[in-house]
């Protein structure tokens, strides 16, 4: 699910150097407001909540999206992307062409890697019920 969330997040993306590896964590109980001292509190590993998105932007057009978490394990899925003018375009799974319809912004900053909004083709933002939940999220390179 989480993957699938963050190839929604690409298929809605800008321009600098964005080859490269690119890590974030992602703190669920922070993102849902979820109170952690109470949870810690009724004995759940509120660590379990956090998962570490890495995005592997290839040369080669190739986009490796990998999450890890200590309760749901480590997956990983490739699409193909294509960077152009502060977006960023996917494709739904590698076997498929690249959508074009729908975008991500990004900006990056140094080693930084921010992605803004999600938008498409005709003007509106794509799954707006997230977008207040997901973005900004900010990642640093990795190398």
């Amino acid at each position: 699910m989480l993957i699938s969330a963050a190839c929604d997040a690409f298929e809605n993306a800008g321009n600098g150097n964005i080859i490269g590896r690119w890590q974030t964590v992602i703190d669920l109980a922070e993102m849902y407001d979820m109170n952690k001292e109470d949870l810690s509190a009724a004995g759940f590993d509120v660590e379990a909540l956090n998962y570490t998105l890495t995005y592997e932007f290839s040369e080669d057009g190739t986009l490796k999206i990998s999450a890890e978490n200590p309760l749901v394990g480590n997956s990983s899925q490739e699409v193909k992307y294509k960077a152009e003018n502060g977006r960023i375009y996917v494709s739904p799974d590698f076997d498929s062409e690249i959508d074009e319809t729908s975008y991500t912004e990004y900006e990056i900053s140094e080693e930084r890697l921010t992605l803004v909004s999600e938008g498409s083709a005709n003007g509106e933002n794509v799954q707006e019920e997230i977008l207040d939940v997901i973005y900004p999220m900010t990642f640093t390179k990795i190398d």
